[in-house]
């Protein structure tokens, strides 16, 4: 932020500077340029004061995780409540809570948003069997779509690979 306040100010302090001149020189022409520049100023201003208040305003609804619990119940997806998570990351377009306790097979849920609100929302979870793998579903705010995958590392290197799974399969790993 103070960089883009510093580049404005390097701009506009000589230009301020050389009206003030022309306005030495003649007001009259001073008074009708400044007509034609208004237009301008405003459009400056406006975009300016876009960009600041960006990162106040958008995404519009990121502060309302727990209004959606009537959708994540339905959908077979944890509930937000503040006994059970912490909210560890909080950024612009992405929000991570944490469950409390470290003996939970089920660990971890991170929304992703876009400019009105949640667009995604992924649960994370823990397993012994799964040699350091874990399981995950992402729920899709947008067309209410429910998708399962399995994240484990595979061969001698260990290079670790993604891939989707049915849900049977996702709750015979929970089960075991």
């Amino acid at each position: 932020m103070e960089q883009v306040l510093i580049t404005f100010l390097i701009i506009t302090i000589p230009i301020g500077f050389a009206y003030y001149l022309d306005y030495k020189k003649n007001k009259k022409y001073f008074i009708e340029s400044l007509k034609n520049l208004s237009g301008l100023l405003k459009y400056m201003l406006i975009s300016i004061l876009t960009f600041v208040t960006y990162k106040f305003l958008i995404p519009i609804n990121i502060e309302n995780d727990t209004e959606f619990n009537t959708i994540r119940l339905k959908n077979g997806l944890e509930i937000i409540n503040n006994k059970n998570f912490k909210k560890i990351v909080n950024d612009q377009y992405t929000t991570e809570w944490w469950r409390k306790g470290d003996d939970n097979i089920y660990f971890k849920k991170v929304i992703d948003y876009n400019l009105l609100g949640p667009e995604t929302e992924t649960d994370y979870y823990k397993l012994s069997n799964i040699d350091h793998g874990y399981l995950f579903k992402t729920y899709s705010f947008l067309n209410n779509n429910l998708n399962y995958f399995i994240e484990k590392p595979e061969g001698v290197f260990s290079k670790v690979r993604t891939r989707q799974i049915r849900k049977e399969k996702f709750n015979e790993y929970l089960k075991k």
